[in-house]
């Protein structure tokens, strides 16, 4: 495992991959304890129910531009032999306040047409139901008093 996993990294050492993620491949391909290595690079990080989600970092079963970059691709790919032949196919990228969500929005989006500030989702809000609030007037009882428990051994 150790093998292929090295194999792996060595192909982040390209041009291809920016210095910053070099430098930490660098650093787990030279570094004697290669468990944070294997654990980045044994396998490719999966789209599951809950979206692309993983440890930030380089590798490819880490959160980065390159593995989201891969998933973006991916479902370009799909959409394209899907719908072939049709001019006009989008998708929304979206994003929200986890870590480099807006960056990997951004790098892989089209930045342009970003909305200039945070949003509600609209169903959220037509689903969110208003607390219902008694009476200022109205006397709070609880459900197993000792009145009602009295009441409820007398029958």
């Amino acid at each position: 495992m150790i093998k292929a996993c090295t194999e792996k990294a060595q192909q982040w050492l390209t041009p291809a991959y920016d210095a910053e993620t070099q430098a930490e491949v660098k650093r787990m391909l030279e570094n004697p304890d290669k468990t944070e290595l294997i654990d980045s690079f044994y396998k490719d990080l999966e789209f599951g129910t809950g979206g692309l989600r993983g440890i930030m970092g380089a590798g490819t079963n880490r959160m980065n531009i390159y593995t989201v970059g891969a998933a973006t691709q991916g479902l370009s790919n799909y959409l394209n032999k899907c719908f072939e032949g049709k001019k006009d196919i989008s998708v929304v990228v979206g994003h929200d306040c986890r870590n480099n969500s807006r960056k990997f929005a951004e790098i892989h989006g089209n930045p342009q047409k970003f909305a200039k500030t945070h949003q509600k989702s609209p169903e959220r809000n037509k689903n969110k139901k208003k607390a219902r609030r008694k009476p200022k007037n109205q006397k709070k009882t609880r459900q197993n008093s000792p009145e009602k428990r009295k009441k409820a051994k007398k029958i």
